[in-house]
Formats: C-alpha cells, structure tokens, sequence
C-alpha cells in the first residue's frame, strides 16, 4: 500500500508539474488565461485535499485507489487519450469491488503460513491511524485477536494474562474503582465487573473496541453493564487531565517494544499512575518475561516500578511465563494475603515476591528504570528480531 501510495504520488506530481504549462502553451489567453488556469490548479488542490480526508475515513485503500485513477485521468489529458482514464477508471473500480476478497484471502494465507493457525475466515480486518485490527476464527471455532500481526487475545495463556492483570487484583481490593488501560477482547473487563464498583476503560482506538464488544462478547450477553464505560483517548492525556483518583489502574497492554507503547512503561508515566490512585490503591502491570529467569525486560520495568512505588509484588510463574506486578502503597497489603487469594482461585505453581524480595533479586544485575531519557528497549528488541529474522 506505502510502495502504492509513493509511487502513485511521485508520478502523478511529476506529470501534473508539466500539465498546467502544456495547457497555456497550446490554449493561448495570455496573462488571462495564466490567471484562470492557475485558479483552477489552486481550486483542484482544496477540493484534491477535502477528498483525501474524506476518503482516508473510509479505509486506506481508498486513497491508492483515488490516487490510481487520478494519475490515469491526468496522463489521458496529457496523452488527449480518452481510452487511458476510461481504462485506468475501471480497472480502480475493479480493485474497490475485489479488495475485501483479496485482502481476506492474503491475511488468511499470512497465518496459516506464518503463525501455523487453521484460519478458516476473516471475520475483520481494519487499518487505523494506529495500527492493523484483525479478528480470525479457527476452524474449531475459536476467535483470535490481532493487533499489527501481534495475538492479543485468543488462547488460554492471554485468558491467564486477563486474570493477573486485572481478575486478581480487584479481588485484593474491597468493591474498587477500576481503570482499565486498553481494552482488546474485554475480558480483563468482563474479570473486575463482578468485583468492582465501577471501570472505565480508556481506549485509543476505536476500532479495537468495536472489533471486541462485536467478536468477543460472551454469547447470550445483553446490552452493556451500568458500571462499565469506554473513554476513547490516550492514557497519558486522560489520566493527566480528566480521570479521577481510582482503586486499581490495570494496564492491560502490549509489551514495551513499540516507541508508542514503551511511553506507558517508564518512570515518568508510572509517576502519573501513582498520582492516580486512591490510598490503599493497586497499579497491575505485566513485565513481559520471568522475572525469576531474570529475563531483560521484566527486570527492567520491575526497577522501574521500584523507583516509584514504595510497595512492589511480583507474582512469579513456575511454568517460566510471563510475570506480573502489583505496586501500590497500602501496608495492610501483604505476601501471604495475594498467595491466600491466588489459592483460593485455585491458581498453583506461582510465588511471590515483596519489595525486598525483588530488590534481592535484581542486585549485581545492573538494569536501569525505563524513563523519557532512556528507552532503549525498543532498539534492543527492534535488532533482536533483526538479527533473529534475517542474520541466523
């Protein structure tokens, strides 16, 4: 689409910087016709500009479309060929009516490929200002969600996820407030509701939280709970601006290994977060990796939730997956009672850890909090995938 839209822009700018002369050489009117001819270029730009902003909320591809039969049209005035723009036309009519099939058809063969899934359709495929929305359904029935080709939800180990990040922590709290960063399949939602008073999810993106309440809403489900409402803004700005204090602030989002994502991980946004919270209030955080393995970015975003919460847990898989992380600063708050709540939701194979443990952990490992001024944790994933891709 990118090499699409590059290409069509280059060579419709070029033909249409030698258009415009061509004409008032060979129609004459002198400065007249210079001043009537240069009206029409200004009056083709405002309208060329309002089309593209209304087409760009339609869906990407039609703006390689629009660009398409644009150049088609400004080549036929050049060439005085009426077959050209009349081919060139239909042939974007052609690709508007066959895309949805094409684009399903690639996507599904993308992962059976790739990601080794029985895909048997595409139930939804979005491009938005933030990322690619995609919704697959097996051929056993189940529903996964993608977000720019990463799973978000859809199989038992993100259904856990959904549990530490926001199941187990409004239940240490008594009927809290809940906020939910991100929103995804709305799991982590349909986990705090019973337990809470309220949540609010804050979403960026529209079309994640569309692509969920319509794929993944449990079936039988009616209507939207009362205690439930959706905000569609950036965290950063919302928390700052508008969000009122709140018992557990859930972070139910990608790893840090997008410039976008990895803001949501540093000290600095953890500093807003504790801000946040009511006193005796929780933040969840996933770390990415086994923090008993002493994996890279869970030590990381463990040191920096240290350096800015007094109180810091970590729930610690046997099974070697992903740890989580509860910071507040609640002293009543205590190791024995989130193993006590873990049992009781027959969760096993886990430990935990309490600040002291954590710092015993990380010493003589040299890592440092994840902050404005240091995110290299998204070139070091960025080289790692590198070097794992192309240079094994």
């Amino acid at each position: 689409l990118g090499t699409g839209l590059f290409l069509g822009g280059f060579w419709l700018t070029s033909f249409y910087s030698v258009l415009l002369p061509r004409l008032l050489e060979e129609g004459g009117g002198g400065d007249r016709g210079f001043v009537r001819a240069y009206g029409f270029e200004v009056a083709g730009a405002i309208s060329g500009t309002l089309l593209i902003f209304a087409l760009s909320s339609l869906h990407p591809s039609s703006l390689l479309i629009f660009y398409q039969a644009s150049f088609a049209t400004v080549l036929g005035l050049l060439l005085q060929s009426a077959w050209i723009p009349a081919f060139g036309v239909l042939a974007c009519a052609a690709l508007a009516f066959l895309h949805p099939r094409l684009d399903a058809a690639s996507i599904a063969s993308y992962y059976r490929k790739a990601h080794n899934l029985s895909v048997s359709s595409v139930l939804s495929a979005t491009d938005t200002p933030y990322q690619r929305v995609e919704v697959l359904e097996l051929e056993d029935g189940g529903r996964h969600l993608y977000l720019d080709g990463i799973r978000h939800y859809g199989s038992d180990s993100l259904s856990t996820f959904n549990y530490f990040i926001a199941g187990l922590p409004s239940s240490l709290l008594r009927s809290p407030e809940v906020v939910i960063v991100g929103s995804g399949s709305f799991q982590a939602v349909r986990l705090a509701l019973p337990r809470s008073t309220s949540v609010t999810s804050i979403e960026i993106d529209p079309a994640v939280a569309e692509a969920g309440e319509r794929w993944f809403t449990p079936s039988g489900a009616t209507g939207r709970d009362p205690k439930w409402r959706i905000i569609f803004d950036d965290a950063k700005h919302h928390l700052a601006r508008r969000q009122p204090p709140a018992d557990l602030i859930a972070l139910d989002i990608a790893g840090p290994f997008q410039r976008q994502v990895a803001l949501l991980y540093t000290r600095e946004f953890y500093g807003l977060v504790r801000s946040k919270l009511k006193p005796g209030g929780l933040a969840s955080v996933c770390l990415n990796g086994d923090f008993a393995a002493r994996a890279y970015t869970a030590s990381r975003v463990a040191r920096t939730l240290l350096d800015v919460f007094p109180q810091v847990f970590v729930v610690v898989r046997d099974d070697g997956k992903a740890s989580f992380a509860y910071a507040g600063t609640d002293p009543s708050l205590t190791k024995d009672s989130i193993i006590e709540r873990l049992v009781a939701d027959g969760m096993d194979g886990l430990s935990v850890l309490d600040r002291k443990d954590v710092e015993r952990h990380l010493e003589g490992f040299n890592v440092k909090p994840i902050s404005l001024s240091d995110m290299d944790i998204v070139l070091r994933r960025g080289l790692r995938n590198l070097k794992r891709r192309y240079f094994r």
